[in-house]
């Protein structure tokens, strides 16, 4: 309609009209494409509001797994207190040997404290991490993953020393046919220093990845925070 009024105009050489049609034209592309713009920037918003909720369901989850992985170091440290103190208390008599067996066998393991970083290695590895709008809060992610690929290489590290400690032992420890009691005897066990060193050793790898772990789970409930805080001002 707007193309035959303008062709209309140039035939008659109607100028005033062809300016005025040719302005409606420009105005309108003009409309279009900032409603467009507008249509896309609220999409990418939503992505973007979608995205950091999702960083905080995995900031949540991280939090409570982390939380039971250090439980279960406490746990196993006390344990480890405990075989140390029948050993060097000369406490391990035929009477206890199944209890020291039990706890024995219940201390070796471990579990290295987690993140889940799915949806962060998907805005990174991607390539839409752009759609996080604030520069300040990209950094503080990126930061935060480089801070877990710490804790991933350390973690991996007090790993093998605690299963090379381990290995020592059993080779050491002998247990019966079912695994289930140790078939040294009370003497055996008290005077060998080798033991104590070993589990003293393992004792000691558990205490130090337990307070390494302590400080990524307070820098994850801080990352927590600044998701929370990112969350709120996009709402």
């Amino acid at each position: 309609m707007i193309l035959q009024k303008l062709a209309s105009a140039i035939r008659r050489q109607d100028w005033f009209q062809v300016t005025i049609e040719v302005l409606i034209v420009i105005v309108g592309i003009f409309l279009g494409l900032q409603v467009q713009a507008w249509y896309e920037g609220r999409a990418e918003r939503q992505l973007e509001l979608a995205y950091i909720e999702r960083l905080l369901e995995d900031a949540d989850n991280s939090i409570l797994v982390q939380q039971n992985t250090l439980d279960d170091m406490a746990e196993r440290i006390e344990k480890f207190q405990r075989l140390l103190n029948m050993l060097e208390d000369n406490l391990i008599s035929d009477d206890n040997l199944d209890e020291f067996s039990t706890i024995y066998l219940e201390t070796f393991g471990w579990r290295a404290i987690q993140y889940y970083q799915e949806t962060m290695n998907e805005l990174i590895s991607s390539g839409t991490l752009s759609v996080i709008s604030s520069n300040e809060f990209r950094t503080k992610l990126s930061r935060f993953r480089d801070s877990i690929r710490l804790v991933d290489n350390s973690t991996r590290s007090f790993g093998q020393n605690i299963q090379s400690a381990r290995q020592n032992l059993y080779k050491i420890v002998k247990l019966d046919r079912n695994r289930k009691r140790i078939t040294l005897s009370p003497s055996e066990l008290h005077g060998n220093d080798i033991i104590y060193n070993l589990l003293n050793s393992n004792a000691l790898y558990i205490n130090s990845m337990r307070a390494f772990s302590v400080e990524f789970h307070d820098e994850t409930k801080k990352f927590r925070e600044e998701i929370v805080t990112e969350l709120e001002r996009l709402q």
